[in-house]
């Protein structure tokens, strides 16, 4: 039988899993475009913002797969700290 809450939380970090290769990807190809080095696309809101989110999912759902409390609170720290960082790309910070 197909347990469809651990086919959901794996869903998870995959889609944070493509989000991080997107993000990449998006990355290069905005570098691209302006002649810019990857290195400094890296560093800009277009990679940083969705880049973040991702690791954050991707958090979420190892935290929903911890074994134990200590590990569980560490991936939901984790996934805190990369929200936070979104939020302060989005803002401009």
């Amino acid at each position: 039988m197909i347990n469809w809450v651990e086919v959901g939380i794996n869903a998870l970090w995959v889609l944070g899993a493509a989000g991080v290769l997107a993000s990449f990807s998006y990355a290069n190809w905005w570098a691209h475009e302006r002649r810019l080095p990857l290195r400094q696309a890296l560093g800009k809101r277009v990679f940083q913002f969705p880049f973040s989110l991702a690791l954050a999912l991707t958090c979420l759902s190892f935290l929903f797969c911890a074994h134990s409390r200590l590990e569980g609170i560490l991936w939901l720290l984790l996934a805190i700290l990369f929200v936070v960082q979104a939020h302060q790309t989005w803002r401009g910070k």
